[in-house]
């Protein structure tokens, strides 16, 4: 998919969940937020998935499933397509006026271990519904979002270390903290260990002049650079690394 193909699809997924929360927080209702969240069936569980009366809840949860399904073809897609908190991560970084700090790089080592940090948020997450807790809700980004006026400073603060953080690192949230990638990473795992044939990115050896390109523009800090085929979890298919190549076709996607 071209580049201009992908910033349309953000655009507009963007621009209609932006108006979806400003409706949800004019109208003060503000838990029926994560009703619309690909993710709620985690959150509130599946025990209501056939129960709940309004058919568009309903339609939303299905399509929460259906992208943990396609998670075994496309991978993280959704994360580089459709979701709006990172688009909106990757807008601030891009128009960041931090010009000369505008990337932090994090050591390898650490990025190695935080970004297992979102499975831990998964978890607890998983474990608090199961035990019929919702205080995890108050930490959810597009819930503070829609109910700024009304919450805590505490997680107002939170809200403003995703967004102030993001000027410095690239989807950050995406990376260390996002439930939601945690459980498309499953899902891709699932698909790996089947053998299902995944649309994935392929670093031809003989064209690669290990520039070293590909990896410095990566939002997600993969390395590129290390295997014949990108087959981490953490890559959102945002292409990026393909555009920035100067070697033709030494980065395209397959099916593999």
């Amino acid at each position: 998919m071209k580049k201009n193909h992908r910033h349309i699809i953000q655009t507009v997924f963007f621009l209609i969940s932006i108006g979806l929360l400003i409706y949800i927080a004019l109208g003060k209702n503000y838990d029926v937020v994560h009703e619309f969240c690909p993710f709620s069936k985690v959150c509130f569980g599946l025990r209501d998935l056939f129960t709940n009366p309004f058919f568009m809840l309903f339609f939303v949860k299905i399509v929460g499933i259906l992208i943990l399904i396609s998670a075994f073809f496309f991978g993280r897609w959704f994360c580089s397509h459709v979701c709006y908190l990172g688009s909106l991560q990757e807008f601030i970084y891009a128009k960041t006026p931090f010009k000369k700090y505008r990337r932090i790089k994090i050591p390898y080592k650490l990025h190695s271990v935080l970004k297992h940090l979102k499975y831990v948020v998964l978890l607890c997450v998983a474990a608090m519904t199961m035990m019929g807790m919702r205080q995890f809700v108050d930490f959810c980004p597009q819930y503070i979002i829609v109910s700024i006026a009304v919450i805590s400073r505490v997680f107002i603060i939170y809200l403003g270390f995703i967004i102030i953080s993001s000027f410095f690192v690239e989807r950050i949230w995406c990376r260390y903290l996002c439930p939601f990638g945690a459980l498309q990473a499953i899902s891709i795992k699932i698909g790996a260990f089947l053998r299902i044939k995944r649309h994935l990115l392929r670093r031809d050896k003989t064209l690669c002049n290990f520039c070293g390109r590909c990896n410095i523009i990566c939002p997600m800090q993969n390395n590129i650079l290390k295997d014949e085929f990108i087959t981490s979890p953490e890559c959102i298919g945002c292409n990026k690394c393909v555009y920035v190549c100067k070697e033709k076709k030494a980065l395209k996607n397959v099916w593999k």
